[in-house]
């Protein structure tokens, strides 16, 4: 997947990685590594976390309110893969 991403993308060096917590957050480190593997850049991630807005458990009492998201890269121009499992 990671070599699909790197050929679609006009420019590798403009990715964001953004793992949805909790199984993204796995994945997208991974990917980070195969990405630096084939063309010798690491981009940046991030981390978000969308539990408060899953309308799949909206019924069940005591949900964790809605998390900070890590991000520390902008991402405004830069290309977003959203990673989730």
């Amino acid at each position: 997947m990671a070599h699909e991403i790197i050929e679609k993308s006009a420019n590798p060096e403009e990715l964001v990685l953004i793992g949805i917590r909790s199984r993204g957050v796995h994945r997208h480190a991974a990917w980070r590594e195969r990405f630096d593997e084939i063309c010798k850049f690491s981009p940046p991630v991030a981390v978000i976390d969308v539990t408060g807005y899953r309308d799949d458990r909206a019924h069940e009492q005591g949900l964790p309110p809605v998390g900070a998201f890590e991000i520390q890269a902008t991402v405004d121009d830069k290309t977003v893969v959203l990673i989730a499992t």
